[in-house]
């Protein structure tokens, strides 16, 4: 077997494993998940789970990453947006990039549902946070000494936006969903001095 099909079939493995333990998941709490059956639904050995992942909470926090990976790709674009205080275009381009959430619609559900909906939550407010951080590095409206709290306040309202748009299963169209993002942060942030 040449390394290129070596790699290809690790990566199909991994996400063999990945993708049968969101399935578990689903209607188990972590620390009621065990390798052996984990294996079995994988139709692989406890050994093979163990190459690829040290235990079951490091499978779960590398699923974890993948989303929030996931979510951050394309944000440097939507960021660029604040730069020129361009609302309109804010929304277009963080509406395209709402629309990718919907690919893994039922990996956000599961784990804003499942056991660890905590930690989860914990990683994603974290990642609209540093991304507000370098929004509001182009604002002048805020005084350096508050951007800490205001980022959190708009990184919280936004992850509770965004989850539960999530959690209705994207329903509402993202444009929306931007539009609601877009006034809260050039109303919030961009706010002229007076």
């Amino acid at each position: 077997m040449s390394r290129s099909n070596t790699a290809g079939a690790r990566n199909t493995t991994r996400d063999n494993i990945k993708s049968n333990f969101l399935d578990i998941y689903k209607s188990k709490p972590l620390n009621q998940i065990n390798v052996s059956d984990l294996a079995k639904e994988c139709n692989i050995s406890r050994g093979t789970f163990y190459f690829y992942f040290e235990d079951i909470y490091a499978l779960y926090h590398e699923c974890e990453k993948d989303l929030i990976d996931s979510m951050e790709k394309g944000l440097s674009e939507v960021i660029l947006c604040t730069v020129g205080n361009d609302f309109d275009k804010f929304v277009e381009v963080y509406a395209e990039h709402l629309k990718d959430y919907a690919q893994h619609l039922e990996t956000y559900q599961r784990l804003l549902t499942g056991s660890e909906e905590a930690s989860f939550r914990k990683a994603w407010f974290e990642s609209i946070r540093h991304h507000y951080k370098q929004s509001m590095f182009f604002s002048k409206a805020i005084p350096e000494s508050r951007r800490d709290n205001m980022t959190r306040f708009f990184a919280g309202g936004v992850l509770s936006i965004l989850s539960n748009w999530v959690l209705d299963g994207c329903k509402t169209p993202a444009e929306e969903i931007a539009a609601i993002s877009a006034q809260a942060l050039f109303q919030g942030i961009f706010l002229p001095d007076k």
